[in-house]
C-alpha cells in the first residue's frame, strides 16, 4: 500500500522539475549558437595568451550569466502565472499579476490572465448576488417549493414547504417524495389542482412544475399554491355582494308593501272612512301585487341563472338566423355587415335568447339614434387548427362606465333592469364552448359585445 504512494510522490516531484528542465534547454538553444560563434571568432583571432584567456573567461561567464538570468526570469513569470491560475481555479481573486515598467517576459500572457481574473471576479460577484436574491425570494415567497433529483429524493425546500410538511429541513432533505407524502405532486401534470392531506389538513393545491439543472444534474421543481384561502375569500366576497344586492332589491320592494299595508289596515279599522277609500284600497292592493310580482320575477330570474337548460344542438346557417332576429327589432334598423357564409352548430333557440338580449342592450344604449352594427369574421386560434366565429355587436352609445360590474348578479344601471341579462347570455354562450365579453371601443364612442363560438369542421360553405 505504501509503495504506490511513494512512486506517485516521486512522479509528482519529477513533473515539478520538468518546466525548469525545458526552460534550461530552451535557454541553451537560444544562447549556445552565439557562444559558439564567439569562441570560433576568438580562436581565429591572433591575440596574446593572457588576453585570449581573459576574453574566453568573459565569454563563458556571459554565457552562464545569461543562461541563469533567462531561466530565472522565465521561471518566475511562469510560476507567477501558474499561481494566479491556481488561485482562480480555487475562486480566489485576490492575486493580480503586476507588470514592470520596462516590460517583462510573457507580458501579454500576464495581461490576459489579469483580464480573465477580472472577468471571472465580476461574473462570480454577479452570480453570488443573484444567488442571494434568489435564495431570499425562495424563502419569502408564499408558495411551497420542492426540488427533487432524478431518483425522486428531495434536494431543496423553502420555509413555506417546511411549514407545510411540519418538519425541519434536516428531517426532509434526501427523503423520497413517497416518504414525504408528495408522490402525487411529483407525478402530477403541470398546472393541475390536487386535493392533498398534508400535516393533518386537507386542502386544494395548484401544482406547477418546471425543470432546471444544478451542477449539471437535472432537477424537478414542484411549486404548490394553496387555493383554500383565495377560494374562501372569493366565495365570501361573492356572498357579501349577493346579499347586499338582494337586501337592496328586497328592501326596495318591501318598503311600499309595508307602507300600503299599514295604510290599508288603518283605513279598515276606522268606523268612519273617508270618501273614496274603496279606490284607495284597490290602488294600494295593486301596488302590493306589482311589488310581489317584481320580487317573484327576480327570484325566478335567479333560478334561471343557476339552472340554464341543456342545449339541444343542430346545424343552422348564420346569416338567415341573424336576419330573422334583426327583423323582430322595430325601434332601430340594426345593420348587418355580411361576412362569409357560415354554418353554426348549437341550440338555435338558446343562442337566439342571448343575441336578442344583447341587441336589446345595444338599442337601449344608442341614445343618439344611430343603429347598432352586427359583423363577424372567422379566426384561427394560435396553437391549434380550430376555427372560431367572432360575432361583434357594436353600438354608438356612451359606453360602459364600470366594466368590473358587468357580470355581477343583479347589478344594473337600468331603471327596469334585473341585473342578470348579461350573466344569462354569458352562461348560454359558455355552455356552447364559447366566450362572451363586453368592452368599450378603443376609438370613438360606444362599446362592443363580442361573442366567440367554435365552428364545426364543415362551417364554410
Amino acid at each position: 500500500m505504501s509503495s504506490p504512494n511513494k512512486s506517485k510522490t516521486k512522479g509528482e516531484r519529477k513533473s515539478e522539475h520538468k518546466p525548469e528542465l525545458w526552460v534550461l534547454i530552451a535557454s541553451l538553444i537560444a544562447i549556445l549558437p552565439l557562444c559558439f560563434v564567439s569562441l570560433i571568432l576568438l580562436s581565429m583571432a591572433e591575440l596574446p595568451e593572457h588576453l585570449f584567456w581573459t576574453l574566453l573567461f568573459m565569454v563563458v561567464g556571459s554565457f552562464i550569466w545569461s543562461l541563469v538570468y533567462l531561466q530565472r526570469r522565465i521561471l518566475f513569470a511562469l510560476r507567477s502565472i501558474s499561481n494566479a491560475l491556481m488561485s482562480l481555479a480555487e475562486s480566489d481573486y485576490s492575486i493580480r499579476l503586476g507588470l514592470c515598467e520596462r516590460g517583462q517576459i510573457l507580458d501579454e500572457v500576464v495581461r490576459s490572465v489579469n483580464r480573465l481574473r477580472d472577468l471571472l471576479h465580476a461574473e462570480r460577484t454577479g452570480a453570488a448576488e443573484t444567488g442571494a436574491l434568489f435564495a431570499r425570494v425562495v424563502e419569502k415567497v408564499d408558495v411551497a417549493l420542492f426540488a427533487f433529483d432524478p431518483h425522486g429524493n428531495l434536494c431543496m425546500v423553502n420555509e413555506r414547504g417546511l411549514l407545510l410538511l411540519n418538519r425541519s429541513r434536516k428531517e426532509v432533505l434526501e427523503k423520497s417524495a413517497q416518504m414525504l407524502g408528495l408522490a402525487a405532486c411529483l407525478a402530477s401534470a403541470d398546472n393541475k389542482v390536487l386535493r392533498l392531506n398534508l400535516a393533518g389538513s386537507a386542502s386544494n393545491w395548484l401544482i406547477k412544475k418546471a425543470q432546471y439543472r444544478e451542477f449539471g444534474a437535472p432537477r424537478e421543481l414542484v411549486i404548490m399554491s394553496d387555493l383554500t384561502a383565495p377560494l374562501r375569500e372569493k366565495e365570501l366576497e361573492a356572498w357579501q355582494r349577493l346579499v347586499a344586492v338582494l337586501r337592496h332589491e328586497i328592501s326596495n320592494a318591501l318598503a311600499p308593501i309595508k307602507s300600503y299595508s299599514q295604510t290599508l289596515g288603518w283605513t279598515l279599522r276606522q268606523t268612519e272612512r273617508h270618501e273614496g277609500w274603496e279606490q284607495d284600497c284597490i290602488e294600494g292592493l295593486a301596488v302590493i301585487e306589482r311589488q310581489t310580482t317584481a320580487l317573484n320575477y327576480m327570484m325566478q330570474s335567479y333560478k334561471n341563472l343557476n339552472q340554464l337548460p341543456t342545449p339541444v344542438p343542430h346545424y343552422f346557417d348564420l346569416q338567415p338566423w341573424l336576419a330573422e332576429i334583426v327583423k323582430q327589432e322595430l325601434r332601430l334598423p340594426v345593420q348587418i355587415f355580411s361576412g362569409e357564409p357560415l354554418e353554426l352548430y348549437g341550440d338555435r333557440e338558446l343562442l337566439s335568447q342571448a343575441l336578442v338580449n344583447i341587441i336589446n342592450n345595444a338599442i337601449e344604449a344608442s341614445t343618439n339614434a344611430q343603429p347598432p352594427i352586427i359583423s363577424w369574421q372567422v379566426l384561427t386560434r394560435p396553437g391549434n387548427n380550430h376555427t372560431w366565429l367572432t360575432l361583434d355587436i357594436t353600438d354608438f352609445g356612451e359606453g360602459v362606465a364600470n366594466e368590473d360590474n358587468l357580470f355581477v348578479p343583479f347589478f344594473t344601471t337600468k331603471a327596469k333592469g334585473s341585473g342578470i341579462g348579461l350573466l344569462v347570455c354569458r352562461g348560454i354562450i359558455e355552455v356552447h364552448g364559447g366566450h362572451f365579453n363586453l368592452m368599450n371601443k378603443a376609438y370613438g364612442q360606444g362599446c362592443i359585445a363580442r361573442i366567440q363560438l367554435p365552428l364545426p369542421l364543415s362551417a364554410h360553405h
